[in-house]
């Protein structure tokens, strides 16, 4: 099942949507409403470790369930014409 490229992001959007565009509205928010600079702190931390958490359990998640790949299948069982499955060679001597 290939999933269409309208439906994915490019790599440069999501560090863009990620890490640069927040920090952007909360400095221009912060500024604009005349807040404390503690508070700017507070909230681009919070941002970090939002992100960082984030990128953590997606990794966990991955490595749980093994990261499979699209072409799984296909890579792991290759055509009948590709491979012969009624002899098997082990150090030159053909078994089957």
């Amino acid at each position: 099942m290939d999933v269409p490229q309208s439906q994915t992001v490019p790599s440069w959007a999501v560090l863009i949507l990620a890490f640069i565009l927040p920090p952007i509205c909360f400095c221009g928010f912060t500024l604009i409403e005349g807040r404390p600079r503690a508070e700017l702190l507070r909230l681009l931390l919070t941002l970090a470790i939002a992100n960082l958490l984030t990128a953590a359990i997606t990794n966990c998640l991955k490595i749980a369930v093994s990261r499979p790949r699209p072409n799984f299948l296909a890579a792991c069982w290759p055509a009948p014409a590709v491979a012969s499955w009624n002899a098997v060679s082990v150090s030159g001597k053909e078994y089957g």
